[in-house]
Order: C-alpha cells, then structure tokens, then sequence
C-alpha cells in the first residue's frame, strides 16, 4: 500500500470514526510496510489529540521480521500481537527451522507488560497428529489466549477427522484441568457462547477492509479470494469500489454491495443433503463463505467435511461447558 492511499483512508473515514476503533494490520506480512504502519499509528495518534477518540492497534505477524525495536513501539501504544505459531508442527510448511526463533520470540513478547498476545495455531490434515502436543507446548510457555485454527481449504479425509476427535477429546481434558486450577479457558474453542443465535458474517456490516489498491471490501477473506478477478462476478458483488466511490456514492453503492453480503447467516447455508436450518446445531455453529471457496460453487454450500469439523468443534465446546457450568 502507498503512503498515499493510507493517508486518503484516514482522511475520508476518520470523521466517521466512533469514539473507539479497532484498526488492524495484515498481510501478507505486514511487517514488510513497517515504516509505513509507523507512519499511521502516528498519524492516528496526532489525530487523536483534542478529540474523544481512541484507536485500538492489532497486527497480525508470522513474527520473522519482528525485533525489540518494532516491539518497544507497539507495546507503547498497547498493541494487540496475533502471532502465527503452530507449535510441534510450525515446521510443516513454514521456513525450515522457524520454531526455535518464534518460540524465544514469544517468550520476550510474553515478557512485555504491554503487549496483549494471541497466538494462532493451524493445523492441517497432515499435521493434525499434533495439534494436542503443540497446544500444551504453547500454553506451557505462559500463552493464555489462543486461537485453534483448521486449514479448510483441503479436505480432510474420514481418518483425518478421526485423529482430530480424539486430539481435541485429548485437549479437552487438560483444558478443564486448566480450568480448575485458574477458573480460565485458553483456548478459544472451549470457551462457552456468550449467546446462542442465528450467526451472521459481519463482514461489510462491523467491519471494513481496505487493499493496497485502495479498495473496499467487507473482510480480508473476500479481498484475498475475489481481488485479483476483476472480470468476476464475485469482484462485482462484493467489492465497494474505490474509496472515493464508496463516501461519494455511500446512499447507492454501499447499500446495493451489502445486500449481497446479508445472505451469510447461517440459516441460509446447505450441505448436498439438507439446509443448515433443519440442523439441531444450527444456533451454535458458523462458516466463513470464503474459506474454502472454490469456482462456480456457491458460497452457501458448505462441504461435507466442514460440517462434520463443525460438529466436532460444537460437541467439544458443549462437552467443556458441561463440566465447568455452576
């Protein structure tokens, strides 16, 4: 992204802004841009002074290019670090060697007062064996909020699904134990819903992504599946168009864009065999509509190996709010 283009983005949504935002940098690796993240984290803060508003900084890293000066910076403003870490299995398609770097990395992050600190583990089927060994190796480290993420642009195949049941039935128990001990959950997974209901994508709707060309979208996710597809039906739905045509023609075009967007809720996904609907885990269960696009399929489909993760993901949640639950 240029210079330019994020200073037009702060000019243009900086009026709108409510007292307090979330801005939020990713890749690609962002780091990549660091003098130009320094540059808008200054800007926002200049812009800050003499107005109600807050801006709340997050940054997602693999964490190759982060030192103690990038991180003296962010944790001055309190910034929020997701960092990508697989554990036992950051060496399955990651750089050779990089488990050693980025587990003495999250020991210093840990060591920062300042710095709020989520790591993302993915996982895939050839690394699913795993996943419980790399869980208990992070959280052992001192790591008190993790994401348990799925690679779910493949798919996994009817044993792959077997070994995760039992890792996570496996991970399951240590987080209770974990539990009992410090009355906390680590793991985002087994954390209780804090309200059932019909899921919806916020995308277009509680937030906004702009690209390095300068356009809206309504997530990362949609940016990163139909950007480079400029003659797509895809680009056309979902894209906002420029900055400029998005403030300028916000009555027409934005709402027009975000009609195509309030079709993901969960009660209007399908499998091959029912609606999602009919299913009696409809109220606790979600899918992103791009994270396992694939063309001339429409994103309303969900595969068969999703939903059966999804399962498995609910009835672990359910099997751990069972046990803690007063």
């Amino acid at each position: 992204m240029s210079e330019a283009t994020a200073k037009r983005a702060l000019d243009l949504f900086w009026p709108y802004a409510h007292e307090e935002v979330r801005l939020c940098f990713l890749g690609g690796e962002p780091l990549l841009a660091w003098s130009l993240i320094e540059q808008i984290v200054l800007d926002c803060e200049q812009r800050s002074k003499g107005e109600n508003k807050k801006v709340n900084f997050a940054l997602t890293t693999n964490g190759s290019l982060l030192d103690p000066d990038k991180l003296s910076f962010m944790e001055r403003r309190c910034f929020r670090l997701e960092l990508s870490f697989d554990g036992l299995a950051q060496d399955w398609g990651r750089q050779d060697n990089s488990f050693i770097k980025i587990s003495s990395l999250t020991r210093e992050i840990l060591n920062r007062q300042h710095l709020q600190l989520t790591v993302n583990s993915v996982f895939t089927p050839g690394s699913v064996t795993k996943l419980r060994e790399s869980m208990l190796l992070i959280m052992e480290m001192g790591v008190k909020d993790l994401t348990l993420s799925l690679d779910l642009t493949q798919s996994w195949p009817l044993q792959s699904l077997q070994v995760l049941a039992q890792q996570l039935a496996d991970l399951r128990r240590d987080v209770i134990a974990i539990h009992k001990d410090t009355g906390h959950i680590p793991i985002d997974i087994y954390r209780p819903l804090t309200e059932k209901g019909i899921w919806r994508c916020n995308a277009g709707f509680e937030q906004f992504t702009l690209s390095q060309e300068g356009e809206i979208w309504g997530c990362p996710g949609f940016y990163e599946t139909f950007g480079r597809l400029k003659d797509s039906s895809g680009y056309n739905d979902y894209c906002f168009g420029t900055m400029e045509e998005f403030f300028n023609q916000v009555g027409s075009s934005y709402k027009r864009i975000l009609q195509n967007y309030r079709e993901f809720t969960m009660d209007n996904f399908h499998t091959r065999d029912s609606r999602c609907f009919l299913c009696p885990l409809v109220q606790e269960c979600s899918v992103c509509p791009v994270g396992r696009f694939s063309p001339n399929v429409s994103l309303l489909l969900v595969p068969d190996y999703i939903c059966r993760i999804n399962k498995i993901l609910i009835e672990e949640r359910q099997a751990v709010a069972g046990v803690i639950s007063p």
